[in-house]
């Protein structure tokens, strides 16, 4: 997740969150944000998955701390929340659904968050109608606010309340502004970063979104001098919550 702000002195600032289906990764300049998924797919079990992706996890951690410095680490849970085309839904009886009853969605959102001790925040996976949805957020929102955590929206849907709900309840918050690796080509997630860089440059910040795959890690391995040169500054997400 990646938001850069501009600034003469030190150039903008770029945060990367680093996602995959059970473990993300954020990449933050001077610290370092992972989140692990709130349930086991299809069901209504935690920690699935942490051994198979291990291995890959470990090595994009490696990676993300020689390329970006970091010496933070910090907690985030990826939300498993209800997409627009119910059949692409991922994660089954996990996710938080705008049909469940109040009582249902407060349950999952508290369990997801107990199943990370330490926690700070919140991504969603998918959700472009969960996220759309005023009565799902602000279930989701205000328990946030009672255990003082912030929530980042992917904004999978332009429609999205989150951030404005969130701000409204109090709850810090701050949303993505570009995925980096929709395409596995090497040369197309490269020019998505300079996208990034470009709109960091042009609005103060930015955030952006990419995954825990082969070719996006070898993308920022390849061409990690070259991003470097750019004088973009990497940050926590915590230093550009709203």
């Amino acid at each position: 997740m990646t938001k850069a702000s501009k600034k003469k002195s030190s150039g903008s600032k770029y945060a990367v969150l680093i996602l995959t289906a059970v473990i993300a990764i954020v990449a933050i300049g001077c610290g370092l944000f992972y989140a692990t998924s709130n349930s086991k797919k299809g069901t209504g079990q935690t920690g699935a998955g942490w051994n198979s992706h291990r291995q890959f996890t470990l090595v994009n951690l490696h990676l993300s701390a020689g390329f970006f410095n970091l010496n933070i680490l910090f907690a985030v849970i990826v939300f498993k929340m209800e997409p627009l085309d119910r059949s692409a839904m991922s994660e089954g009886a996990a996710t938080i659904r705008t049909d469940l009853s109040a009582a249902e969605k407060l349950s999952l959102t508290r369990r997801a968050l107990n199943s990370l001790p330490g926690v700070m925040g919140v991504n969603n996976h998918q959700g472009s109608k969960a996220t759309a949805d005023k009565e799902t957020m602000r279930i989701v929102l205000q328990e946030l606010r009672r255990q003082k955590l912030f929530f980042v929206d992917s904004r999978t849907n332009s429609a999205s309340v989150a951030r404005n709900m969130a701000q409204q309840l109090g709850v810090s918050t701050a949303r993505n502004d570009i995925f980096l690796d929709n395409s596995s080509d090497v040369q197309a997630i490269r020019q998505q970063i300079y996208k990034a860089f470009a709109m960091a440059e042009k609005n103060g910040s930015v955030i952006a979104i990419c995954h825990a795959r082969p070719n996006t890690a070898k993308c920022w391995e390849m061409y990690a001098a070259e991003f470097k040169r750019t004088g973009i500054t990497f940050v926590p997400v915590t230093e550009l919550l709203y």
